[in-house]
């Protein structure tokens, strides 16, 4: 079903329920425009004010200077050219915006897309990805359980993720920064930038010129040019400060996530993301792969030592090793074909998540 409303310029909605898929999308036109099962649609309509319940997916036009707000959407949510600020309690599955004003979120269960805000973004809890570009407001995420890359954001930022960040940003005087990780940070700032600069990490790692590295820092402090802008960065693990546009693209211990990170094009288009999203999946997969093999090198006798811990699940029987996954075993292939293993290495790290022992070459 399909229907249009007259509504005027800035109708006022509230979307308290919809039990599927939810896409909002601003035009120019004072008139709501409803796609949805007849059936499934429950609207109710006093002069400019608008409340929609849908036990489906719904798709709405509006005027793109419509006041939305949004109660509890059970799928993927998506909202474009939207130019008031919307107010987002929960979104079950991922969430896009793309040309939106201000946006105040709760909760995200799913992925965070972002590009272009003209306002303030802040959201308490993501339980994904979060991906943003372009904002010309503040950044406040609560909460990140998976990783945080942005680029361009010209006002404040603080942020916490569980895994990593890569941040490219050219901070304005005055702003500041402050980003949580609980594995790796990589900032990449212009080279003429402008901002003082305290980075907690192990190890520390500098890709600028005339900084030097230390190996023996774990917490070091920079000034940039008068140092107007404040920078706080706190890694579990490395934290890096670079100045090469290009350093997310070569930075091995994010694995493919710098290098997905900004390929922004055709984001809304629903089978583009399905594909996204699986190969941000393997990428991270992968990347925890490499981690356990960073972790298992030894210079002293050789390059490879693995203890693999025995896990118990369902009625598995204490101590006994989880059967190597098919996934697991594609993780091993594309290393050997990347040539980052060879064939006998291979067949060590395989052996060993079979057996659940040591390895020693």
């Amino acid at each position: 079903m399909t229907r249009t409303i007259r509504s005027g310029k800035t109708p006022k909605m509230t979307i308290s329920n919809v039990a599927g898929n939810l896409s909002i999308v601003g035009s120019e036109i004072g008139e709501v425009l409803i796609k949805a099962d007849e059936d499934e649609l429950h609207l109710k309509q006093d002069k400019d004010r608008w409340l929609v319940d849908c036990e489906g997916d719904l798709v709405l036009r509006v005027p793109y200077e419509s006041v939305i707000q949004i109660g509890l959407v059970d799928g993927e949510a998506s909202l474009r050219n939207m130019s008031a600020p919307v107010v987002i309690e929960e979104i079950r599955g991922d969430l896009s915006l793309r040309n939106v004003h201000a946006i105040t979120g709760e909760k995200v269960i799913g992925d965070l897309t972002v590009r272009v805000a003209q306002g303030n973004l802040s959201v308490k809890y993501i339980e994904g990805d979060a991906w943003l570009r372009d904002i010309e407001g503040d950044v406040l995420l609560g909460s990140v359980t998976d990783d945080i890359a942005m680029r361009d954001v010209k006002g404040n930022v603080k942020a916490v993720a569980t895994e990593d960040a890569i941040l490219y940003l050219a901070p304005e005087p005055g702003t500041s920064i402050d980003v949580t990780a609980g594995e790796n940070i990589l900032l990449v700032l212009p080279v003429d930038a402008d901002a003082a600069i305290t980075l907690q990490g192990d190890p520390i790692t500098m890709d600028w010129p005339g900084l030097e590295n230390n190996q023996d820092e774990t917490v070091r402090e920079v000034q940039l040019g008068n140092g107007s802008a404040r920078i706080n960065l706190n890694s579990g693990g490395q934290v890096r400060l670079s100045s090469n546009p290009a350093a997310g693209e070569s930075a091995d211990e994010f694995g493919n996530f710098a290098g997905l990170n900004f390929d922004w094009s055709g984001f809304n288009e629903k089978v583009t993301h399905q594909v996204n999203r699986t190969v941000r999946k393997s990428a991270k997969t992968f990347k925890n792969a490499l981690k356990r093999i960073e972790k298992a090198q030894t210079s002293s006798t050789g390059r490879w030592s693995l203890k693999i811990k025995p896990e118990v699940q369902g009625g598995a029987a204490a101590g006994r090793p989880a059967a190597v996954t098919n996934e697991e075993r594609m993780i091993i292939l594309k290393m050997l074909q990347e040539k980052k293993i060879n064939a006998e290495e291979a067949d060590q790290l395989l052996g060993a998540l079979e057996g659940g022992g040591n390895v020693h070459n």
